[in-house]
């Protein structure tokens, strides 16, 4: 004999509440930053846009992984080159930075699309939350600004050989690294070359809060000291092997 239904019985039960996904943190490769490493962070002269590297002191690590790979800061839309980001828990053996600075922060490359205002931006709300701080951006070549926090693109092109050029740069990295620094240039719209720094001035180290976020300085390169980029050039195109001249090809 079947036991008799209850009234409480025919009340539908509401759906289980679903428990919330856990985050889990993207973990990317860890790599040695070095001077051929750091030039990854300094490529300019595309013929589109103008390339910049921005920390990005993350607080969720979820959040950097859109997937479009499109995030917009202030009136600057910004997409991502590549999906490789940089810990920069690796920089502590060469900066000696304290444990707990960028603990959670990324090198992130991304692509400067719409060549708007951008400066120091934080709490960044695409969805998500994240600061954004701007690095790495050399100033026109043939007009050198005086410096402001907010950065400026450029790109380089029409370098003739045995000029020297003045630059001057906010660079996400501390002064203790800026020893051994290249820019990258693009000729013919596809080569990279890297060109060595020197004369580098004094640097002038930015906080913001306490916080260390970045280092302005000043020098000169000689667009005749230059070197190929291992990995990136055509091994077939002779025009940019054992040459010391790029007057050739650093135009456009």
């Amino acid at each position: 004999m079947s036991s008799p239904t209850h009234e409480l019985d025919q009340i539908p039960l509401p759906p289980p509440v679903a428990e919330p996904l856990p985050v889990v943190p993207v973990n990317p490769p860890s790599y040695q930053i070095s001077s051929d490493e750091y030039l990854n962070a300094l490529e300019f002269g595309d013929k589109t846009c103008s390339l910049i590297v921005a920390i990005v002191s993350v607080t969720g690590v979820k959040r950097i992984n859109s997937s479009k790979g499109m995030f917009e800061v202030g009136s600057a839309k910004f997409k991502s080159l590549e999906g490789t980001f940089y810990q920069l828990a690796s920089w502590r053996q060469h900066a000696n930075l304290a444990p707990t600075l960028f603990k959670a922060g990324f090198i992130y490359q991304i692509d400067f699309v719409e060549k708007k205002s951008c400066g120091v931006y934080s709490d960044l709300r695409q969805g998500y939350e994240f600061n954004v701080y701007p690095s790495s951006v050399v100033c026109k070549i043939d007009e050198i600004p005086e410096i402001q926090p907010d950065i400026i693109p450029a790109t380089i092109e029409n370098l003739d050989s045995g000029q020297t050029y003045s630059f001057e740069a906010f660079v996400a990295l501390p002064p203790i690294l800026m020893n051994n620094l290249y820019i990258g240039a693009v000729v013919d719209g596809e080569h990279k070359i890297r060109i060595q720094l020197t004369n580098i001035s004094t640097p002038i180290t930015k906080y913001s809060r306490y916080r260390w976020i970045g280092t302005y300085f000043r020098g000169t390169f000689d667009c005749t000291d230059y070197a190929e980029v291992p990995g990136r050039l055509n091994p077939n195109d002779k025009r940019l092997l054992n040459t010391r001249s790029p007057s050739k090809h650093a135009h456009g």
